[in-house]
Order: structure tokens, then C-alpha cells, then sequence
């Protein structure tokens, strides 16, 4: 393989803008690609074009991957020690989020689900603790408070793509080193459970707006109301100076529910609804890290 030579571990829309943004790179070459099922799919199409074979499994790559400048991942079960250290330079991680803060999982959904207006991504090297290794550049950009989930992961996306394909060909040639991360101001959180889909009225409006946004794509905001759960979803903004009462306005025959939060109006779609008395608590799911 040539000096200049990449492997691409990754998957999702995430792993699919940091691929493109790769293939885009006139310094390198993307050697080649390692993805799961759900997007073998999409990273072929993408990859045909280049003449960059994908697989669904690392085993049998090893001597591949070890003659190869860089490692580069995004979107992407927790790598193992074995492989990230193939690479000559070893291996980098694509993370949505200015790191320290936020380490681990859907960084995106904490730091909208906080209320961030500033968010970005982060380029490091991949070592043992997660989202700790040493940090070559990061990048921001803004997200309004009341944007919609798929708009901010849209922004965030074009942002950690850019990041790529300015800073991954001055890694591979050795322009810049990475300085380490302190710790100081590290945050770190697990992926989101239904447990946290209860979305209190107390909040400030910005954050019930995107607890209902973030959560309810899932089927796990609920909003309590004079004895009744309701699952809500898809929320907009209706009304920028209200001054009537605060209460929640219920119109079951269009199953959409009115949020009173002033000076702002919120309106969710109701997905189902049921007394509480008879609703048992959800229980938390598990699932692997993914870097990114």
C-alpha cells in the first residue's frame, strides 16, 4: 500500500459524511472500508466510485490495515486495542462534541438535550479510555434553540466533514501532532434511556422543546397531565408572546396537545396517552459505545 494509504472504520450517517468527505481528499487514499450490515449499502455506493472495497468484518484485514499510514473512524462500536494500533500512526476518532465534554455516546442528543446553542466535533486519537486520547482539532458552529434534532444532526454532520477533509491529509503527512486532553472540565455520559423521557413543565421552554424533539422520535417523552401520561412527539413553536394561562390544552380529536410554557407556546403531536395509574415504569436499554 502506498504511504498515504487510509482505513475507514464506520457506519451510519455519521460514518457516511466522514467517508465522503475522505474520498474527496486529494493528499490520501482510502484504502479501505469497514462498516456493519445496515450500512453496507450505502457506504458501497459511495465507495464504488473510488475503487475502495468495503467489508463487513475486520477479521482477515490485519496485514492490510497494518500497511496502511492511518486509521480513521466515525460512528462506530468501540475499537479494540489490536486494531487501532495497526495503523502506522494509529487510529483517529470523528466525535460530535468539543471534547472534554461529552464523552461517550450520542454526544449530539446530550448537548441538545442540555440546551446547547455551541456545539462541534473532534478529531483524537483513539486510546484505551474512551473519547480521552490526545486531540489534533476540533471545530463549532451554532444551533438555534429551537431548531428541529435532524436539522442540528445536519449541521453538526457538514461541520465534522469539513473538519475531516481539512485536518486528516496533515495528520497522514505529519504537519501537526496532537496535544493531550486534560480532563479538567470532562464530562462523560451513557447512551439515553426511556427513563429519561419524562419531560417536567418546569423546564425552560428551549428544553422542553427539545426534550419532546429528542426523545420523542423514540417513543419516549411524556408529558403528565391531571392524572394522564401523554407521549408526545414532532413539536413546533406556535406562538412567540404568550400571556394566557399555564395549563396544557388537550384536543384529543386532532391528537395534539398545547405546551403553555410562556412567553412561548409549544405544539406536540400525541402519540397515545394513558392513566398513570395503570402505566408501569420503562426500563433503561443497553447497548455498546459508539464512538462519535
Amino acid at each position: 500500500m502506498a504511504a498515504n494509504d487510509v482505513v475507514f472504520i464506520g457506519s451510519g450517517a455519521w460514518g457516511h459524511a466522514a467517508l465522503s468527505s475522505l474520498l474527496r481528499c486529494d493528499a490520501i487514499r482510502v484504502a479501505l472500508v469497514v462498516t456493519d450490515a445496515a450500512s453496507y449499502a450505502q457506504l458501497s455506493t459511495t465507495a464504488r466510485g473510488h475503487d475502495v472495497r468495503v467489508f463487513e468484518s475486520w477479521e482477515c484485514l490485519a496485514d492490510q490495515m497494518a500497511s496502511t499510514r492511518l486509521g480513521v473512524c466515525a460512528g462506530w462500536k468501540r475499537i479494540p486495542r489490536a486494531i487501532f494500533d495497526l495503523p502506522e500512526i494509529g487510529f483517529v476518532n470523528v466525535h460530535g462534541s468539543l471534547l472534554p465534554r461529552y464523552r461517550g455516546p450520542e454526544p449530539l442528543e446530550r448537548q441538545y438535550l442540555d440546551g446547547l446553542t455551541e456545539v462541534g466535533v473532534t478529531i483524537h486519537r483513539i486510546a484505551e479510555q474512551i473519547d480521552a486520547g490526545a486531540v489534533y482539532a476540533q471545530k463549532t458552529t451554532t444551533l438555534s434553540p429551537f431548531a428541529s434534532l435532524k436539522d442540528c444532526m445536519m449541521k453538526l454532520t457538514l461541520c465534522a466533514a469539513g473538519l475531516v477533509k481539512s485536518t486528516v491529509p496533515s495528520i497522514v503527512d505529519a504537519t501537526f501532532s496532537p496535544s493531550p486532553q486534560s480532563d479538567v472540565g470532562a464530562s462523560q455520559f451513557p447512551f439515553l434511556t426511556p427513563a429519561e423521557g419524562y419531560v417536567s413543565l418546569d423546564l425552560d421552554p428551549v428544553l422542553v422543546f427539545r426534550k419532546i424533539a429528542c426523545l420523542g422520535v423514540r417513543g419516549w417523552a411524556r408529558v403528565e397531565h391531571n392524572g394522564t401520561r401523554f407521549v408526545v412527539h414532532s413539536p413546533v413553536l406556535v406562538e412567540r408572546e404568550y400571556t394566557g394561562p399555564l395549563d396544557i390544552e388537550v384536543t384529543h380529536d386532532r391528537a395534539t396537545m398545547l405546551i403553555k410554557s410562556p412567553p412561548f407556546v409549544i405544539q406536540a403531536a400525541v402519540h397515545s396517552f394513558e392513566s398513570m395509574r395503570s402505566t408501569k415504569s420503562s426500563q433503561p436499554s443497553s447497548g455498546e459505545y459508539v464512538n462519535g
